[in-house]
């Protein structure tokens, strides 16, 4: 549920028909018996405020865009090192592009023009064609950041502190595996669009069909989301941290919902963060 995505060029309406020719082009140089149609999805002007103002250092839960000057937008997700040592941030696979992208780059505040984040071809999950379409084994997607700082942190993730006022910050202290969470058990998403919303997990492992892609192995969760929130920290809560900030258990990455494009619903998936094949410290 990407406001718009990289390789669909949606950020001021509909994609020109030389950026259709290339993405058919860079698709059939893979696979040259696949269908290729190419969707683009309106902008969202529902963009939560505070979510987008500068921040530095990068935190998740705020807006990012992947364009300069783009109204389009995704969340980020959690910032980390990969392999212990490159600054990243990560978030869903399909807002850079999947395995179509090139070069991508990150801005912040999303529709700004100050690059955060820059990759070639940023690493993502397994995946293989079948029947015609992409099938990957999670949503995930890390960029090197380039020009800020990153704490391990969610911003204004729900939650109270001890002082009873809602926490400012999240701190990412841990990391849940698939299972670490029982179903009907309670899990928050920080989304650019809808901001903080909490529901049930309702699944541990479902298949979705994003139309030209499929996902495997992604969790179901009945908290509300809609475009723009793509890419979302999926996290438990855990006990405060003193007067501003709470424990975060970081659980998965926002991908998309079951619903009217464009609109909110109420059932959601998101891939575990455990399904990334690359290591991320996070904490």
């Amino acid at each position: 549920m990407a406001n718009s995505k990289k390789d669909r060029k949606a950020s001021g309406g509909k994609p020109d028909e030389g950026t259709r020719e290339r993405i058919v082009k860079e698709i059939k140089g893979i696979d040259p018996d696949i269908e290729v149609e190419v969707m683009y999805t309106e902008p969202n002007t529902h963009l939560v405020s505070d979510r987008n103002k500068a921040f530095d250092p990068l935190v998740g839960g705020i807006a990012i865009s992947f364009e300069p000057g783009s109204s389009g937008y995704c969340t980020l997700g959690y910032t980390g090192l990969l392999y212990g040592s490159i600054p990243v941030i990560v978030t869903a696979w399909h807002c850079v592009g999947w395995i179509w992208s090139s070069y991508v780059e990150v801005y912040q505040p999303a529709g700004g023009y100050e690059r955060v984040a820059y990759q070639y071809k940023p690493p993502g999950c397994a995946y293989w064609f079948e029947n015609n379409k992409l099938v990957t084994t999670c949503d995930i997607a890390t960029v090197a950041i380039t020009t800020r700082s990153r704490a391990p942190q969610i911003y204004r993730p729900g939650g109270f502190t001890w002082a009873f006022t809602e926490a400012i910050w999240g701190t990412v202290v841990k990391v849940l595996g698939r299972y670490d969470v029982a179903i009907g058990q309670s899990v928050a998403k920080a989304g650019a669009t809808t901001d903080v919303m909490e529901g049930a997990l309702a699944s541990h492992y479902v298949n979705v069909d994003y139309g030209s892609v499929v996902v495997l192995g992604e969790l179901k969760a009945y908290y509300t989301c809609q475009a723009g929130d793509s890419g979302s920290p999926v996290y438990r809560r855990g006990w405060p941290i003193g007067l501003y900030s709470i424990e975060i258990y970081a659980y998965g990455i926002h991908s998309g919902g079951a619903g009217e494009p464009g609109k909110p619903t109420n059932i959601c998936f998101f891939s575990p963060l455990e399904a990334y094949p690359l290591r991320v410290d996070y904490t």
